[in-house]
C-alpha cells in the first residue's frame, strides 16, 4: 500500500501527539500513585524502590523529546537515520520488560480491591479509591505507551512517516543573510537617528 505524503503527515502527527502524551502521562501518574499511596497512612502499601525507579525510568522518554523539540539533538521525531533504528528498536522492548515486571511486582498493592475500583465497593477512605484509580490508569497508561511505542517502531520501518524536512544552516541561507544584514542595517539606521 503506497502513502500519500499528506496522509503520512497525518498519521505521524495522530502519533506524534498520542505518543506524546503517553510519554509524559506514564511519569505524571506515577508521582501522583506515590503521594495518594503516602496519604493512605499506611493503610496500602507501595515498594519505594520499585515506585521510585519506574517514575525515573519513565522520565527518560520526556527528556529525549525535550531535547529534540529543543534542538539539542541532530534528528527529528518523524523519520530518525539509519544509525538510530537500532536505539528506536530498543525502547519499545526495554518498556516491555519495564511494563512487565512493573506490573508483575505492584499486581498485589492494592490487596483485595479490584483492579476496576468499582464504586460500589467499601473504600475505607475517599483517598484509597482515588489511589485505586490512578494506580490503574498508570497502568493502563503504561501499557499503551507500549503498544504506541511499537506502532511507531512498525511506521518507521513500513515508511508510513514522512521524511523529515532538511534543515538549511542559518549562515548558508541567502534569505536568512539578507534578513540579518536589513536588521543590522535597519538598528544602524535607528543608532543614527537617535544620535541626530
Amino acid at each position: 500500500m503506497q502513502c500519500t505524503e499528506t496522509s503520512k503527515r497525518w498519521f505521524a502527527a495522530i502519533l506524534d501527539v498520542t505518543l506524546i502524551l503517553a510519554m509524559f502521562l506514564c511519569p505524571a501518574l506515577g508521582i501522583a500513585k506515590i503521594e495518594l499511596f503516602k496519604e493512605s497512612n499506611g493503610e496500602i502499601h507501595f515498594n519505594n524502590i520499585i515506585e521510585h525507579g519506574y517514575v525515573i525510568i519513565s522520565l527518560i522518554m520526556p527528556c529525549v523529546v525535550i531535547l529534540i523539540a529543543t534542538g539539542k539533538c541532530n534528528w527529528g521525531i518523524q523519520t530518525p537515520p539509519d544509525r538510530l533504528r537500532s536505539l528506536l528498536i530498543a525502547w519499545p522492548i526495554f518498556w516491555l520488560g519495564i511494563s512487565i515486571a512493573y506490573t508483575v511486582l505492584t499486581i498485589n498493592e492494592m490487596g483485595d480491591i479490584p483492579f476496576s475500583c468499582p464504586s460500589d465497593y467499601s473504600y475505607s477512605s475517599t483517598t484509597i479509591r482515588t489511589a485505586c484509580q490512578v494506580r490503574a490508569a498508570n497502568l493502563i497508561s503504561m501499557w499503551i505507551l507500549e503498544a504506541i511505542s511499537i506502532i511507531f517502531v512498525v511506521a518507521v520501518f513500513a515508511n508510513w512517516l514522512p521524511k523529515p524536512r532538511e534543515r538549511v544552516p542559518l549562515q548558508r541561507s541567502r534569505n536568512a543573510a539578507r534578513l540579518l544584514k536589513t536588521t543590522k542595517n535597519s538598528n544602524e539606521e535607528q543608532i543614527m537617528d537617535i544620535d541626530a
